[in-house]
C-alpha cells in the first residue's frame, strides 16, 4: 500500500500534467466539444472528490491538535499561513471537515459522483443540533432526491426537510427578517439607495422592477436607445416611484395572490413564493387577511382540465400551468421562474395541438423563441452575475 505522501504526490503530479496540457493552446484546439465538455465536467468532479479527501485529513488534523506545535493560536490560522489561504476560507475548510464527519452517506455520494462538495455544504448547514437524529436518519433519502435533481430543487428539498425536521423537534418557526431601507445625499446630489427586505416585500418590489424594466427594454429597443439593465433598473425605480405619487388618493391596492394545488406531487412542495423562495407558512400568515386565495386542481400529473379553441394561453389556464410547473421546463435545467416564461404548446397549434394544460408547457423566452442565440453564445467573459 502507498504511504499518503506518495498517493498526494501522484495526485499532485496527475494535476500538474492536466494543467500543463489545457493550457497549451495546440492541445486544447485538437479537442472536440465533447471532449472538451467531457473534461470540464470529470474536472469539477474530481474537485469535488479532492474536497472530500482534504476534509478527512483535516478533521483528524485539528482534533489531534497537530497543529498546535507549529506555534499558532488556532488551526484555521495555521491552515491559513500555510496554504496561503485568507483565514475565512480555512474556517470554512474546517467547518466543512467536521460537518463531512457526521455525513458518512454523503461523503460517499460525492466519491461515486452523485453529488458535490456543495451539496456537503447545503447538507451541513440544515444538519443543525436539533435535527442531527433525523438527519442520520433522513441522509439516505436526501442523497437520493439530491441526486435526481438540479441544484435549485435541490436546495428547495432540503429546506423543505429542515422545515418539517423543526415541525417534528418543535422548534419554533424563524424569525421573521427584518427590513429596512437605507438612502443617502452625497455632496454632487447623487443618491445612494440599498434595501434589504423580507421575502414577500422584496418579492412585490422586484416583480414590479422587472415588468417596468422589460417595457424599458422594448422602448429602448424601439428609439436605439443604449443602456445597461442596471441603467434601466434604475429608471424603473424613478419610475415607480412616480407612479405611486400620481396614484389617486384611497385607490384600490392590487393584493397578492396565493395559489393553493391539490391533487398532484406539486402539493409536496408546501409553500414557495412564485420565484422559488422557500417560505415558513408563518410568514405568510399575516398576508392572508388582505390576499386573494384560488385553488388549482389536476387530475394526475399532465392530465387535461380544460380545453379553449385560442391560441394563447392566459388567464386562469396560465395560472395553472405556472402553477404546475415552476420554472423553465428546458431538459437543460434551466431555472427561470415560470411566471417569467412563455406559457407554449408541446404539440405546435400548428399542427393541431389543443390549447389544453395537458399540452401546455413553461419556456423561458431564450429556449422557446431564441433557442439559436445559444449557439455560440460560449464566446466571450463569462457570466457571473
Amino acid at each position: 500500500m502507498c504511504s499518503l505522501a506518495e498517493l498526494l504526490a501522484n495526485l499532485e503530479q496527475a494535476a500538474s500534467a492536466v494543467a500543463e496540457a489545457l493550457a497549451n493552446s495546440e492541445f486544447t484546439q485538437h479537442l472536440t466539444d465533447d471532449e472538451l465538455h467531457h473534461g470540464v465536467l470529470s474536472l469539477q468532479k474530481s474537485a469535488s472528490i479532492v474536497a472530500v479527501a482534504s476534509a478527512r485529513a483535516l478533521q483528524p488534523w485539528h482534533e489531534r491538535g497537530a497543529w498546535v506545535r507549529h506555534g499558532h493560536l488556532s488551526a484555521a490560522r495555521c491552515l491559513a499561513n500555510a496554504a496561503h489561504l485568507s483565514t475565512k476560507s480555512a474556517r470554512r475548510e474546517l467547518r466543512r471537515a467536521h460537518q463531512l464527519s457526521e455525513m458518512p452517506g454523503t461523503q460517499q455520494a460525492i466519491l461515486a459522483g452523485q453529488l458535490s462538495i456543495d451539496h456537503a455544504d447545503l447538507f451541513g448547514r440544515a444538519n443543525q443540533s436539533w435535527r442531527s437524529e433525523l438527519f442520520r436518519q433522513h441522509e439516505p433519502t436526501l442523497i437520493d432526491q439530491c441526486a435526481r435533481l438540479h441544484w435549485e430543487p435541490s436546495t428547495r428539498v432540503v429546506q423543505y426537510w429542515a422545515q418539517r425536521a423543526d415541525a417534528i423537534t418543535e422548534q419554533p418557526p424563524p424569525p421573521v427578517p427584518a427590513a429596512h431601507c437605507w438612502a443617502a445625499d452625497t455632496p454632487d446630489g447623487v443618491v445612494h439607495l440599498q434595501a434589504t427586505l423580507d421575502p414577500i416585500g422584496g418579492e412585490i418590489v422586484t416583480n414590479e422592477l422587472r415588468r417596468l424594466e422589460q417595457q424599458l427594454r422594448s422602448l429602448d429597443h424601439q428609439h436605439g436607445i443604449t443602456r445597461t439593465a442596471g441603467q434601466r433598473r434604475a429608471a424603473a425605480l424613478v419610475e415607480m416611484a412616480a407612479r405611486s405619487a400620481s396614484t389617486p388618493q384611497g385607490a384600490q391596492r392590487p393584493r397578492p395572490l396565493f395559489t393553493v394545488i391539490v391533487g398532484d406531487a406539486t402539493a409536496a412542495h408546501l409553500c414557495q413564493l412564485a420565484s422559488g423562495t422557500v417560505m415558513h407558512p408563518a410568514h405568510v400568515a399575516p398576508h392572508l387577511a388582505d390576499a386573494l386565495l384560488e385553488s388549482v386542481c389536476f387530475d394526475g400529473l399532465r392530465n387535461v382540465v380544460a380545453v379553449s379553441p385560442q391560441r394563447t394561453f392566459t388567464g386562469l389556464m396560465r395560472r395553472a400551468v405556472i402553477a404546475r410547473d415552476r420554472f423553465c421546463t428546458h431538459p437543460s435545467g434551466c431555472d427561470v421562474p415560470a411566471q417569467q416564461c412563455d406559457i407554449d404548446h408541446v404539440q405546435p397549434w400548428s399542427r393541431g395541438g389543443l390549447t389544453t394544460i395537458a399540452n401546455a408547457t413553461a419556456r423561458c423566452s431564450t429556449h422557446n423563441r431564441h433557442a439559436q442565440q445559444l449557439i455560440g453564445a460560449g464566446a466571450g467573459p463569462p457570466d457571473t452575475s
